[in-house]
């Protein structure tokens, strides 16, 4: 084909994929929450071959906005989010699955308020959902022993994060 041919395969252009919810459903992950640690809330999914995680601060980490419905994470709350659940996060996963980076890597995800997490290939072993949620008994426990909190002076516990 000639460089400046600019013919066009109308075929090709017409073919769109299918994002009817049924399809879009198909490819979407299944994140399992898990709500009972004191120092995070977390939910998992099996992506492909590997295991993706998401942390956020406990519930009990956010503070209402006065006069709204909107709840957020104070700055002094967030500094320490951002700051020692990774350094905490890091050697419990890697004593955890025994590995480093690229088979274990987290990012922070601001927009979010979250670190992400990702587990690659470990949804092959026997079982992910025992070797996922004794991980994250693990680091709650770490955290603990730690002395890291991620609470906020006087609050209460927001309602739901997802409603945040």
């Amino acid at each position: 084909m000639h460089p400046h041919n600019h013919d066009v395969d109308l075929k090709a252009v017409t073919e769109q994929p299918d994002f009817s919810a049924n399809a879009v459903g198909e490819h979407v992950p299944k994140f399992k929450k898990i709500e009972n640690y004191t120092t995070f809330l977390a939910e998992y999914a099996e992506v492909g071959d590997d295991i993706i995680l998401h942390f956020f601060p406990p519930a009990e980490a956010y503070v209402q906005v006065a006069g709204t419905d909107t709840w957020k994470v104070p700055a002094a709350v967030l500094r320490a989010w951002q700051l020692r659940f990774p350094e905490v996060l890091s050697p419990t996963a890697e004593n955890h699955f025994r590995a480093t980076a690229p088979k274990i890597v987290a990012q922070y995800v601001p927009e979010m308020t979250s670190w992400w997490m990702a587990c690659r290939s470990y949804a092959l072993t026997l079982d992910p959902d025992t070797l996922i949620l004794s991980f994250l008994q693990k680091l709650d426990a770490a955290l603990d022993a730690a002395g890291v909190s991620f609470l906020s002076a006087g609050s209460t516990p927001a309602p739901s994060r997802r409603t945040r």
